[in-house]
């Protein structure tokens, strides 16, 4: 089942070209996100000044700009994007966020002048920023998102337009796959999906086993996470582009139950013609409707290429930022 995902996203991120940050990004998680507050920074000399808080429109063109990734504790995000429910726990989330990361990259001086910015006008700002929420309807207040923006002579950038911040997500990004627990969880062994000897990491996007407690870790500890389910750093990559891809496209219920319905083919050639197909009749307004519509193309490419060609039904079950597999 992971190998059918993994062959998915492997095909999705090379024929559309994907970077490692368009990757990473959570776009699933932003579908009912309507507006975005943002706040702003003004470049000055060698110090950033506050210089306000705006509401955006966003859309999906906008979710690869703003760095969003969420981590498993709930705690804090990947960078200072959020989903805001209030001011007093986005100020929390960004708080926990600086202690956690404002010493691992002390050699970022762009992110302590942003830390000093926001500790000096605090109260102004998330004063702003209360505003602005109250401000929304209870439609965009659903999903509703903040971020920071840094205004220069050229106009103002989005976090994945400034260098730093992008390293910094790919970093933060790719730790949650073998951090856990306080604990780095990293080997030296054969992927047991691309089957190359590799460094590997316990890197399934989906929640397929847990060490929550010690006791259920690879002799009972939790740095061997690793050894339950090594998988490559590129293979990695390619099973969070089929997750998204799942997610977005081919993710259904049935009498309240979730499932991924995953399509597998021998040939990627087919593969690659059959996500096309969804894809084009996933548009319409039923949200079945993308998979059934494209019934009878799919057989016609399957007798064409003369292909098996199989559909894996997994049901799970979301709990926090985790899908579960039952």
């Amino acid at each position: 089942m992971l190998k059918a995902i993994k062959e998915l996203g492997e095909h999705i991120r090379k024929n559309k070209n994907l970077d490692v940050v368009q990757v990473l990004t959570e776009s699933s998680k932003l579908i009912n996100t309507k507006k975005m507050i943002c706040v702003v920074f003004k470049k000055e000399n060698d110090s950033l000044v506050f210089d306000g808080v705006h509401i955006e429109d966003f859309d999906q063109e906008k979710a690869r700009k703003v760095l969003y990734r969420t981590f498993g504790h709930a705690q804090y995000d990947a960078t200072l994007s959020a989903k805001l429910t209030s001011p007093d726990k986005l100020e929390k989330r960004w708080r926990l966020w600086f202690s956690r990361y404002l010493k691992k990259f002390d050699d970022v001086t762009f992110l302590k002048l942003i830390k000093n910015a926001i500790e000096e006008n605090k109260n102004k700002i998330f004063d702003k920023i209360s505003e602005k929420y109250n401000q929304l309807n209870k439609q965009e207040k659903r999903g509703c998102l903040a971020t920071i923006k840094i205004r220069d002579n050229k106009g103002e950038m989005y976090l994945a337009e400034i260098p730093e911040f992008v390293e910094i997500f790919k970093i933060t990004s790719m730790e949650d796959f073998y951090y856990k627990h306080k604990v780095e969880s990293i080997g030296e062994s054969v992927c047991c999906l691309c089957m190359q000897r590799k460094t590997v990491i316990p890197a399934s996007p989906f929640f397929v086993f847990t060490v929550d407690k010690a006791g259920f870790a690879y002799e009972f500890d939790r740095a061997n996470s690793w050894k339950q389910l090594p998988i490559c750093f590129d293979c990695a990559l390619d099973l969070q582009v089929g997750k998204e891809f799942l997610k977005n496209q081919l993710s259904f219920q049935l009498y309240g139950y979730q499932y991924f319905v995953i399509p597998f083919a021998i040939q990627k050639e087919v593969l690659g013609e059959v996500i096309n197909e969804i894809e084009l009749h996933r548009r319409s307004n039923d949200y079945r409707e993308g998979l059934i519509n494209a019934e009878e193309d799919i057989l016609e490419i399957l007798k064409e290429k003369k292909d098996v060609f199989n559909l894996i039904f997994i049901f799970y079950k979301t709990k926090g930022k985790d899908d579960f597999f039952d």
